[in-house]
């Protein structure tokens, strides 16, 4: 594998001797390395170099790893940082990834671990590079010439069930990865057309079942699709059953791949299985749902790989640990109690009370001969749903509906976002996630509830936006249009019919945001929680954006 030339790195670490040690195996394989023992100044190091990669240490004395990547990040949000730590744990993990970590490396590491953790680092920089270059130098409308996808060698990352692989020209593969569905309930998939923009959480495709039910599946990523997987709409049940494989839905020209990355997570297990063979057939299906798989024989190759691996999840099979099973998972309960641990039982087990009276988070029988596994991977990566803002008591005497929302900014530019028609509740739904967020952000807001009833004379709609364009920075308008797409999906239309009145800067501060609506619902923007949520997510993003 070739290095890209003198890609320069920085180790910021405590220990001389760890700087020491990184600097001479990564110069040996043909990296410039810079190294800091003192993180303040690596800190400001970060700041005036490009580097390809940043190595950096947790427990520090000046400032703590944690607190140095949360600082690196509100001035650089895109440079791949390797936390390195000697006491791992799954809160710093989860901390470190929340803070765009790119990978999260124990102490003591080898050569070759440390080797291959900063070539895919430096490999997902240029990835991410090429696709904002790309998406910054596309032209509106333009299409994409396209070679054959070809994927760059990473892991399947996933944003709850749905999953996305890097390609090589930087452009994504996506699908999901579903809890059980009978094949034969399946009637249909509504998949996105080429040319539509995606949105992170927001419905990229849609299972129709015979149950007169739908399954959406959210985007993992944003962006612009370039191909769908016309076989899906042909063979939809495939969704079922090769979901990373034959089902991949569209390919999509991401637009902030660096967010995406940061907001995904590989899906890591370890599969304790001291038979060899089998472990390899259970390894290899796992794989082909999208999971990173680590094998191990014994309890110590088991508690070594979870130290190495601290967010992974441990599948253990029961029939290989024999009575000393529920010991072990006991020992991993000590040492990872944050690590959850499925059971790989047989039929006639005599064992499941002796594994229940521990911590596990399930105890299954064969369930790769009947695709439970896939519920397993849905319950256990599963993405907690974010507890819904409470609603507010609906006043009797305060009307229920947003006419208008005013913030300012980060950047102080006042945005104003206008709704002329009776789409947003305050008390409830996208409302009320909407003015909670804004409220958790801190935002200065000004809320104007009730539809003035001129709100469907031109006149009165064109004399207000031209005010409020003239008093904003920034102005949006909330609509709802059928656009033809799937429900929950927007789009930025700054060319809208409705602004036709306004010139000059105004014209340029200004947009519509055009959400697709519910089908045959009474209420027009009354999404699924999911939805409603990350559609909230995204206004408030372009709210507070420019």
């Amino acid at each position: 594998m070739t290095t890209p030339a003198q890609a320069s790195l920085l180790v910021v670490d405590d220990e001389d001797i760890v700087c020491q040690s990184c600097t001479r195996i990564l110069s040996n394989e043909g990296f410039r390395v810079d190294a800091q023992t003192n993180p303040i100044e690596g800190l400001r190091m970060a700041a005036s170099t490009e580097y390809a990669a940043i190595l950096l240490d947790l427990k520090m004395h000046q400032m703590d790893g944690l607190e140095f990547l949360d600082q690196l990040r509100r001035t650089n949000a895109e440079v791949p940082v390797i936390v390195i730590t000697g006491y791992p744990s799954q809160d710093t993990a989860d901390a470190s990834m929340k803070l765009g970590a790119c990978n999260y490396l124990p102490k003591p590491f080898t050569p070759q671990e440390l080797t291959e953790s900063v070539r895919r680092a430096t490999k997902l920089r240029t990835i991410s590079a090429k696709a904002t270059r790309a998406a910054a130098a596309e032209a509106p409308g333009a299409r994409i010439e396209l070679a054959p996808w070809e994927s760059a060698g990473e892991h399947y990352r996933f944003l709850g069930e749905a999953w996305f692989r890097l390609g090589e020209d930087a452009t994504v593969r996506a699908g999901a990865v579903l809890p059980r569905i009978d094949e034969d309930a399946v009637l249909s998939l509504d998949i996105p057309r080429v040319g539509d923009l995606v949105h992170a959480g927001l419905p990229l495709a849609a299972l129709n079942l015979e149950s007169q039910t739908r399954r959406v599946i959210p985007s993992p990523v944003t962006g612009k699709v370039v191909e769908v997987n016309q076989e899906m709409a042909a063979n939809p049940a495939d969704v079922c059953v090769a979901p990373c494989s034959e089902a991949w839905i569209a390919r999509i020209q991401p637009s902030a791949l660096g967010d995406e990355l940061r907001r995904s997570r590989a899906r890591s297990i370890v599969l304790a299985n001291d038979n060899r063979i089998r472990q390899k057939q259970q390894g290899e299906q796992l794989e082909h749902l999208g999971c990173t798989v680590y094998g191990a024989g014994t309890a110590t190759e088991t508690l070594e790989a979870l130290r190495a691996h601290p967010s992974a999840v441990l599948f253990l099979d029961e029939a290989s640990f024999g009575e000393s099973g529920p010991d072990v998972v006991a020992k991993v309960n000590m040492n990872f109690p944050d690590v959850k641990v499925i059971v790989l039982a047989e039929p006639g087990s005599r064992q499941d009370v002796a594994f229940r009276s521990k911590k596990i988070f399930f105890y299954a029988v064969n369930p790769f001969e009947d695709n439970e596994v896939l519920d397993i991977l849905f319950n256990v990566f599963g993405t907690p749903e974010r507890p819904d803002i409470p609603e507010e008591m609906e006043s009797r005497f305060l009307p229920r509906w947003v006419s208008r929302l005013h913030i300012t900014n980060r950047k102080g530019t006042k945005v104003t976002l206008l709704v002329f028609s009776e789409l947003v509740l305050y008390h409830r739904g996208l409302g009320r996630q909407l003015i909670g967020k804004i409220l958790e952000g801190a935002y200065p807001i000004e809320t104007t509830r009730g539809i003035d009833a001129r709100a469907s004379n031109p006149a009165f709609v064109q004399g207000k936006i031209n005010e409020e364009a003239t008093h904003s920075g920034r102005l949006l308008i909330l609509a709802a249009e059928d656009r033809g797409r799937l429900p929950g999906q927007y789009l930025l239309d700054p060319a809208h019919a409705i602004l036709t009145g306004l010139t000059g800067e105004s014209r340029t501060r200004a947009g519509v945001l055009v959400v697709q609506p519910a089908a045959g619902r009474e209420d027009p923007l009354g999404f699924d929680a999911r939805t409603t949520n990350a559609l909230a997510d995204h206004i408030l993003r372009e709210m507070v954006s420019r």
